[in-house]
């Protein structure tokens, strides 16, 4: 199997600005894009840490420290709840996103017999993907926004 660095690279950024550009218009903090950008980019870096040998939890702490970097670099610091809010609404909505296309992409790949799964060979294209992504954040934006008035 191939793995092509420069794509993972680009959709893991790609996700990233999403998830902050997202986070910035729930908690209505108006950041200017390229502050979202180096968030991203410092967010897709990580995927570097992948083809590091390091065991599992320290790569799980370094996750998030480097989720912690993003958030700091793209909204910077007033407060410890300022910073936590962003933090935890950066992970809410990462676990929101990747549920839903997790969600897609076995809908599409797997057929059912009653209780029996197998994959038909057919896995989601990666485009369509990234162009589900951002519909599905902009309909949970809409609907905490809803929610908030």
């Amino acid at each position: 199997m191939k793995i092509y660095v420069d794509l993972v690279l680009f959709l893991n950024f790609f996700f990233d600005f999403l998830l902050l550009l997202a986070t910035s218009l729930i908690l209505r903090r108006y950041v200017k894009i390229k502050k979202i950008f180096l968030g991203a980019l410092i967010g897709s870096l990580s995927i570097f840490l992948l083809f590091v040998s390091i065991n599992s939890f320290t790569l799980f702490l370094i996750k998030i420290l480097i989720s912690i970097l993003m958030t700091l670099t793209c909204f910077g610091y007033k407060t410890i709840k300022y910073t936590l809010k962003n933090i935890s609404y950066l992970y809410l909505l990462s676990i929101v996103l990747g549920g839903a296309l997790y969600f897609i992409n076995s809908s599409f790949s797997y057929k059912n017999y009653g209780f029996i799964f197998f994959n038909n060979g057919f896995s989601i294209n990666i485009i369509i993907i990234i162009l589900f992504a951002p519909v599905i954040i902009f309909l949970y934006v809409k609907k905490v926004r809803e929610e908030k008035e």
